[in-house]
């Protein structure tokens, strides 16, 4: 269930044996503080990925973890999910809990950092205040140059003269009877 797995290794005992009462309402409380609308006594494998997701924060806060780290965590979202998060994001921000959110979606990171760190190829390329960031400049960190050269690179003509490469493999009369019509790639 949802409590089980937020409470899995600290399960609370009573007479010897696990007190899922008490361990479905203490798993309530914090989906409640979280804001989230979820039966602890749910199974959680019957919940979206979303909601898995928000039942894994919900173990780490009641834990009392300081630092959540959240790896590429909207990646399998859509937009009504990826706000859910972010409101449990700001609610665990507002208590102090520092986020390290990984990502690619560079409009989250501007939604919902304060601050970033740029990484390339491992190493620490900048810190910024996120209101000091614009997007570009934030994109020639993170790929180490700037993007009017690689405009110009992009636009410049091709060689007419360099030989038309040649392919590395051909493909005729390619299909199945009854089911896909001969295709040359």
């Amino acid at each position: 269930t949802v409590a089980e797995n937020m409470m899995l290794g600290r399960e609370p005992h009573r007479l010897g044996r696990i007190d899922t009462r008490r361990m479905n309402r203490r798993a309530g409380e914090v989906l409640d503080r979280l804001g989230l609308d979820i039966d602890a006594r749910s199974q959680l494998g019957d919940h979206p990925i979303a909601i898995q997701q928000l039942v894994a924060i919900a173990r780490a806060v009641d834990i009392d973890a300081r630092v959540l780290i959240l790896d590429e965590p909207t990646s399998s979202l859509d937009a009504d999910e990826v706000g859910r998060l972010f409101d449990v994001m700001r609610t665990l921000r507002a208590e102090g809990v520092a986020i390290l959110f990984v990502s690619h979606f560079l409009d989250q990171v501007f939604e919902i950092s304060d601050r970033m760190t740029v990484l390339r190829n491992g190493r620490l390329v900048a810190e910024h205040l996120t209101a000091d960031m614009t997007q570009l400049s934030l994109v020639q960190e993170m790929i180490g140059r700037e993007l009017e050269v690689l405009d110009r690179l992009d636009r410049a003509p091709a060689d007419p003269a360099a030989p038309e490469p040649a392919p590395l493999m051909k493909v005729l009369g390619l299909g199945r009877k009854g089911s896909l019509e001969a295709t040359d790639l």
